[in-house]
């Protein structure tokens, strides 16, 4: 399942505070450890899950995503302090964002800005970062169906019919979540993004 797409919805303003640590304005962390970190996992983003095949799929690639998480978590708890400090880090973002450059060398800035600041590579470096340097726990839920028309308020509808979502956040399970129902936040943030 190669029509996937990954981001961070939860703190609602990571966007300018991602760019802020880049552009040397604030040092890391850049979230506090009271905040809560959301990420997701939105599979079928362009061309839906269709079919069993399609829903093991992105079963296999959620619990691979995860597994990866898990190994960069794992590497950072183990690695010398200064792996967790903002010069380290930024050079980590400042090479990504050079590879990012060469793979789209037509853009204008505008839009190079935003393939930054939602590069999947990035945002995850970002969430394992934060885990690591709070001692935070951190759990995933995958919807292990595509969403149906039914199940989704009609301002949701185009945007996730047919698809699936695995979403992640900074505790250690859904129980110590603030939310009604683990997809609140996730529903609130995708019906302002584009």
């Amino acid at each position: 399942m190669t029509d996937s797409y990954m981001g961070i919805f939860l703190p609602k303003d990571i966007t300018k505070r991602l760019s802020d640590f880049i552009n040397k304005k604030t040092e890391f962390p850049y979230i506090n450890k009271d905040e809560i970190i959301g990420t997701f996992y939105l599979f079928g983003k362009n061309h839906k899950v269709r079919g069993e095949l399609d829903i093991m799929s992105v079963r296999s690639l959620a619990r691979k995503t995860i597994d990866q998480i898990t190994r960069n978590i794992k590497i950072l708890n183990s690695s010398e302090k200064n792996k967790i400090d903002s010069n380290f880090i930024r050079d980590e973002y400042f090479k990504r964002i050079l590879q990012i450059s060469i793979d789209n060398r037509g853009l204008d800035a505008k839009n190079m800005n935003l393939c930054i600041l939602r590069d999947p590579t990035i945002l995850s470096g970002c969430f394992e970062q934060h885990i690591v340097h709070f001692k935070q726990d951190y759990f995933f839920k995958i919807i292990n169906k595509p969403f149906e028309k039914w199940e989704l308020s009609p301002d949701l509808i185009n945007k996730l019919e047919g698809r699936m979502v695995m979403v992640g956040y900074n505790t250690s399970d859904h129980q110590k979540l603030p939310y009604n129902h683990i997809l609140e936040p996730f529903f609130e943030w995708i019906k302002t993004t584009n």
